[in-house]
């Protein structure tokens, strides 16, 4: 398990929802070390507003996630709702787990990795 060197954030809901748009501005996917691929953003925020109770908690577990994705050696692959999904679990600076969705779906005939989402994991 990867252990990361950010830790989850504790900053309020409208900083986090900029510091994503900053992000989302300069960086549209990101390289995954462990299904040596890249991964798209483009569902991201998407996904956030959906689960809009949840939003904080999984914007504060965002730039450790991104670090996980980067960084972790380690993947789980299960199929869900017909779609190939990869599970990335690792750690922030203090051991809270944090656990990491990607889904495979494919884009115009090619396949591509989406990130789904990511949450700080209960008990850990």
């Amino acid at each position: 398990m990867y252990r990361s060197k950010k830790c989850i954030s504790n900053q309020g809901i409208r900083w986090l929802e900029a510091d994503l748009h900053q992000f989302l501005e300069r960086n549209t996917s990101l390289w995954c070390k462990s299904l040596k691929r890249t991964v798209s953003l483009e569902l991201l925020p998407d996904v956030i507003i959906r689960r809009h109770k949840e939003a904080k908690k999984r914007l504060q577990c965002f730039a450790v996630a991104c670090d996980i994705i980067r960084y972790s050696k380690e993947t789980t692959r299960s199929i869900m709702g017909g779609y190939i999904s990869f599970e990335i679990v690792g750690c922030d600076a203090r051991g809270r787990m944090v656990v990491v969705h990607l889904r495979e779906q494919e884009h115009r005939g090619d396949k591509r990795l989406y990130f789904i989402s990511c949450y700080q994991k209960k008990g850990a």
